[in-house]
């Protein structure tokens, strides 16, 4: 069977676990022991790691066929970042040999449109693919795309957007409170839902696919404005205000792929509209929307 080490068993990379168990030896690294359920997946094997100090565990390593690098940062600063995104990833890369790894990096790598006063109201942010040259606003899209770098060009970097699922809780909080929201001009994110990702890139590994670059996206980027509304709607509360632009405000972006119909690619919940409608009790988005 192939050989998985999955280095950051978090949301995401616990639920790639759960597609590949049944093809594929996985062995996972994270900070502290598994949930019971957890640690009772078939084919996994699950070591307390610092990736920090990998070296340490590394011993207990064999060597992988391929590495899915999912890990995040203990604290969301710059230093966090460059502890995982750096110094983590540089080791894990030194001690590999031939496996191929795939990054779970962001699409805070790509530019956001910064509307000012006297541009036009309804002005839409670029739709980006994989084609776009990165240009990060912010330290967190700064150090993924250094990250990206230190990859060979056989490796892939998956350009996530905001993951969304049962466990997060961010945007279901905003129309509870009630927080008016800004709905000209449009400020547009993206998103992915959880299930979605992980098959994604569970096919990747399954199906030896290799494109140095892949935004894992739905089809579906929108304004923020409409994604609420949604939730709302499905829940049968109130419409919530608007509010004016400030100025020199976030847009934005509007990410796609340019490997949406290919079918590796095929997608569970292609719009949040489909995503929200499978949970009336709560399904709720990532605290980090792209």
């Amino acid at each position: 069977m192939r050989q998985v080490l999955i280095a950051g068993a978090g949301d995401l990379g616990t639920r790639v676990a759960l597609e590949l168990s049944p093809h594929c030896d996985i062995t996972l690294l994270r900070r502290s022991a598994p949930e019971p359920q957890l640690a009772a997946i078939p084919n996994t094997r699950w070591i307390a790691a610092d990736l920090g100090n990998f070296g340490a565990c590394s011993n207990q390593l064999a060597q992988p066929d391929v590495i899915l690098f999912s890990a995040s940062p203990n604290t969301r600063t710059e230093q966090g970042y460059e502890a995982i995104y750096q110094q983590a990833l540089q080791q894990i890369l030194q001690w590999r040999q031939h496996a191929r790894l795939l990054l779970c990096s962001s699409t805070a790598v790509y530019s956001s449109l910064i509307w000012h006063r006297g541009d036009p109201l309804d002005a839409v942010p670029a739709v980006q693919t994989e084609h776009t040259s990165p240009s990060p606003d912010a330290f967190n899209g700064e150090q993924l795309l250094a990250a990206e770098e230190l990859l060979a060009s056989s490796d892939t970097r998956l350009r996530i957007a905001g993951l969304y699922a049962q466990n997060r809780q961010m945007l279901i909080r905003r129309a509870q409170n009630g927080e008016a929201l800004l709905r000209t001009p449009a400020n547009y994110s993206n998103r992915i839902h959880l299930v979605d990702a992980a098959r994604v890139i569970a096919r990747l590994i399954l199906q030896d696919r290799n494109p140095g670059i892949v935004n894992l996206v739905d089809h579906a980027s929108a304004p923020v404005a409409n994604v609420i509304d949604a939730i709302c709607q499905a829940r049968r509360w109130p419409v919530l205000p608007e509010r004016a632009a400030n100025a020199q405000e976030s847009l934005g972006k509007r990410i796609s792929s340019i490997y949406h119909a290919e079918d590796w690619y095929a997608l569970q919940y292609p719009s949040y509209v489909e995503g929200y409608e499978t949970s009336q009790r709560g399904l709720v988005e990532s605290a980090a929307v792209e």
